[in-house]
């Protein structure tokens, strides 16, 4: 990753490279930022679930489904 960042600052001549390099560097920055909050969630939500003894169906739904979403907004920011 590090020598791709060197090339990209070398070669500021040759506009098309550093423009396509630009945008993934910056899609790789949004897209560990994602992980990381991500990551963190899941964190709270294990944290969380320590925390509570008595975990019944419901709350097991909904934590699976906020981990799913998390995981969705994860996988479309890495597509776009």
């Amino acid at each position: 990753m590090y020598e791709l960042e060197s090339v990209i600052c070398r070669r500021g001549a040759e506009t098309g490279f550093t423009i396509e390099g630009r945008k993934y560097l910056a899609s790789r920055k949004n897209m560990k930022k994602a992980i990381r909050k991500a990551l963190a969630n899941l964190k709270g939500i294990i944290k969380n679930e320590q925390i509570v003894t008595s975990l019944n169906n419901d709350n097991e739904s909904l934590t699976m489904h906020s981990i799913l979403k998390e995981a969705d907004v994860v996988t479309v920011s890495l597509l776009e």
